[in-house]
C-alpha cells in the first residue's frame, strides 16, 4: 500500500519546495530530491479566517474521507519502514524505526533521522545531532547526507560555520547523484579560492580514507 497517495495531499502532504536553500530552509530527504519549507511538516495548511470551510458543504462525503484517511493513517503507522510512518505523520515511531536502523549500519535510516533532530519531530530539535547523523550517513556516500551536511556547514548549523568543507561535501554529494547540490557549488563558486576548494577536496578525500 502506497500510504502517501492514500489521502489527499492537502491534508497528508509535507510541504516542499524547489530551488536553493533559504534562512528556515530545511535538508533534504529523498523528497523527490527537494527540501521541507521552514515550518514543522506537521503543520497542516489553515485556511484564513471567515474562508468556508469544504467540511461545511458536504458532511457524509467528508466523514467517510477522513475515514479513509485514518485508515491510511493507521497502515502507515504499522509498517516497520520508517519513510512510511514519517510520511503518513507519525513522527515517534518514525523516529524509533529510524533510530532502530541507523544504529544498524543503514546510511537511509541515518539520513532521515538527521531530519529528525533537524526539524524536531518525534524528538527535541538538535542541530549537532543532526549532522552526526549525516556525517554518519554522507561517509556511507548517501547523496542526500552529503548534501545535507554541506548545507550545515554552509549555515553553521550544528557546529562551526565552514565554507570550504560545505563546498567539499556538496561536490562529493553531486558526483554521488545529488543534482540538487550543484545549484548550491554554483552559488558558492565565488566564496572560495582555487586554492581553499582544492585543500576542501583534499581533506574531504583523507576523511573519506580513514
Amino acid at each position: 500500500m502506497n500510504c502517501w497517495r492514500s489521502a489527499p495531499e492537502s491534508v497528508l502532504r509535507i510541504v516542499c519546495r524547489r530551488g536553493v536553500a533559504q534562512p528556515g530552509s530545511a535538508p533534504q530527504w529523498g523528497c523527490g530530491g527537494r527540501e521541507f519549507e521552514s515550518r514543522r511538516p506537521d503543520q497542516s495548511d489553515i485556511p484564513l479566517a471567515g474562508a468556508r470551510s469544504p467540511l461545511t458543504r458536504a458532511p457524509q462525503k467528508n466523514l467517510l474521507l477522513l475515514l479513509l484517511i485514518t485508515g491510511a493513517l493507521a497502515a502507515c503507522s504499522e509498517s516497520g519502514d520508517p519513510r512510511r510512518a514519517f510520511d503518513g505523520g507519525d513522527f515517534p515511531r518514525s523516529y524509533q524505526l529510524a533510530k532502530t536502523a541507523a544504529t544498524a549500519g543503514d546510511p537511509k535510516a541515518m539520513n532521515l533521522l538527521g531530519v529528525h533532530y533537524y526539524l524536531g519531530v518525534g524528538v527535541s530539535r538538535d542541530f549537532a545531532r543532526a549532522r552526526r547523523w549525516f556525517e554518519s550517513a554522507a561517509r556511507k556516500n548517501n547523496a542526500d547526507a552529503q548534501c545535507n551536511l554541506a548545507i550545515l556547514y554552509l549555515r553553521g548549523l550544528g557546529g562551526a560555520q565552514d565554507f570550504m568543507w560545505a563546498y567539499a561535501w556538496f561536490e562529493r554529494a553531486l558526483a554521488s547523484g545529488n543534482t540538487r547540490a550543484q545549484s548550491y557549488i554554483a552559488t558558492m563558486g565565488d566564496s572560495l579560492t582555487p586554492n581553499q576548494i582544492a585543500k576542501g577536496r583534499l581533506s574531504l578525500q583523507k576523511l573519506l580514507a580513514r
